[in-house]
């Protein structure tokens, strides 16, 4: 099903793994402070359905590299991970239930 919740989102950021995040909705970037937030913003693209594939196009990623969709509950990014998997991304996850349960601040 390639979803992850939020405990897995939050051990890419906490571990800093390099991933790109297609955000639906800017409601994430206040969760995080200090060098996790770095770590999100260096990775983040604020995105919507109308440009989120040229936006990911422009970042020239390899097609295996990991790509993580969010939203605020989780169906644009279930739908951009079908769409993203349907154009030959490999390693696209979307975060299952969206941000709206997500806790208020991560440290």
């Amino acid at each position: 099903m390639s979803s992850i919740g939020f405990f897995q989102f939050d051990n890419l950021i906490r571990n800093r793994v390099p991933f790109c995040l297609l955000n639906f909705s800017d409601s994430q970037t206040s969760l995080y402070t200090s060098i996790y937030k770095l770590h999100l913003e260096n990775w983040e693209s604020l995105v919507n359905l109308e440009n989120y594939q040229q936006v990911l196009a422009e970042k020239n990623l390899p097609k295996d590299f990991a790509i993580v969709t969010l939203c605020l509950d989780g169906s644009l990014s279930a739908q951009a991970r079908d769409v993203l998997l349907s154009l030959g991304y490999g390693n696209v996850y979307w975060c299952e239930g969206g941000t709206k349960d997500w806790p208020k601040k991560a440290e």
